[in-house]
């Protein structure tokens, strides 16, 4: 897909990225710069450390990229979740029109509102998670509206 710069390979724990230039020449990234690359790489170790905490292959992604984009501060805000179809974010994240910006948004709730051991919680027991999804996008909802106010 146009938007791909980077990827992480569980199964052989790689990291493959794009350069500056391929960047530019391959993707819809045309204003590229080594920041964004090195935003890049530490989002995708993120995905590698993530995975060897809770070996799921069933992936949550939604969980997975909104980790990732917090954890490695990338440039995304916090937004409005009025809009966002929960199922079909779980469903079809990679064609799901916003799709890094809720899960952004959904997990930057959860780390600025649930207790650490809660937190290391979700991110080790996917079954637990599953289980607490549609609550945590309640929750982040409400959250949302009220800060926006």
């Amino acid at each position: 897909m146009d938007y791909v710069t980077g990827d992480s390979d569980w199964r052989t724990c790689t990291i493959r990225l794009l350069n500056v230039s391929d960047r530019i020449k391959y993707t819809s990234h045309k204003n590229s710069n080594v920041e964004e690359v090195k935003g890049t790489l530490l989002h995708e170790i993120v995905h590698q450390c993530h995975h060897i905490f809770h070996n799921d292959y069933r992936r949550i992604t939604w969980f997975l990229e909104g980790l990732a984009t917090n954890l490695s501060n990338q440039k995304y805000e916090i937004c409005s979740l009025d809009d966002c179809d929960f199922d079909m974010l779980r469903s079809d994240f990679r064609h799901y029109s916003n799709a890094y910006q809720f899960s952004y948004t959904l997990v930057n709730y959860i780390l600025n509102n649930y207790s650490d051991d809660e937190i290391e919680r979700l991110c080790k027991d996917p079954d637990y998670l599953r289980k607490c999804a549609e609550k945590i996008f309640d929750e982040a909802k409400q959250w949302v509206n009220s800060i926006n106010c």
